[in-house]
C-alpha cells in the first residue's frame, strides 16, 4: 500500500536518491535544490512510501507566473510564498514501482492540497512522451516550454483547479 505524506528534513537524501534513479544527470536537480525546497515550501514537497521505503517524490514551488520555465523556480530564488499557482518541479518514482500508481497518488495529493490552499492552477513541464500521462490527470498541453536543460524538448502543461475539481 502506498502512503503519501509531506516530506521531513530527514527524507531529503532518500528523496534525492529517487530523483537520481529517475532522471539523466543533465536533468537532475541537486540535493541542495531539494534541501532549499524543503526549507521554502515543504507543504508542496511530498513523498510516497511503501512500508518504510520511499518509492516516489513530488516537489513544487509557488509562483504567480502563468507558464513554467523560470529558472529561478528550480533553484528556489523565485518561489513566491503566496503565489497563485503551484509549479510541479519533480515527479519521480523508483524504477521497480513504476506503473503501480505512485505518481498518480502524488498528483492526487498535491491537487487536493492545492485546492485547499486556493491555488488557481497546477503547472508543470515534461517531455513529450509524458504528455498522455499528464492528460489522463486533467492537465492540458499548453505548448513547447521555454525550459532549456537536458537534451530533449520540454512541454508546458496546466491543470486549472476549482473547488468543484475532483481528485483524479
Amino acid at each position: 500500500m502506498i502512503h503519501v505524506r509531506q516530506v521531513r528534513p530527514a527524507d531529503v537524501e532518500a528523496a534525492h536518491a529517487v530523483e537520481v534513479a529517475s532522471y539523466p544527470p543533465e536533468e537532475r536537480d541537486t540535493i541542495e535544490m531539494f534541501r532549499r525546497r524543503v526549507d521554502l515550501f515543504s507543504e508542496g514537497f511530498l513523498v510516497a512510501e511503501e512500508g518504510r521505503r520511499l518509492v516516489g517524490v513530488l516537489n513544487s514551488a509557488r509562483t504567480d507566473d502563468a507558464r513554467p520555465g523560470d529558472p529561478g523556480l528550480r533553484d528556489g530564488s523565485r518561489h513566491v510564498v503566496a503565489g497563485r499557482n503551484v509549479i510541479i518541479l519533480t515527479v519521480a518514482t523508483i524504477p521497480s514501482h513504476r506503473g503501480r500508481g505512485v505518481a498518480t497518488s502524488l498528483l492526487r495529493e498535491i491537487a487536493a492540497r492545492a485546492r485547499l490552499g486556493h491555488i488557481e492552477s497546477l503547472l508543470l513541464y515534461c517531455h513529450g512522451d509524458l504528455v498522455p500521462f499528464y492528460r489522463r490527470h486533467d492537465f492540458a498541453l499548453v505548448g513547447p516550454s521555454r525550459v532549456a536543460f537536458g537534451r530533449e524538448t520540454w512541454f508546458d502543461m496546466e491543470r486549472r483547479l476549482s473547488t468543484g475539481d475532483d481528485a483524479r
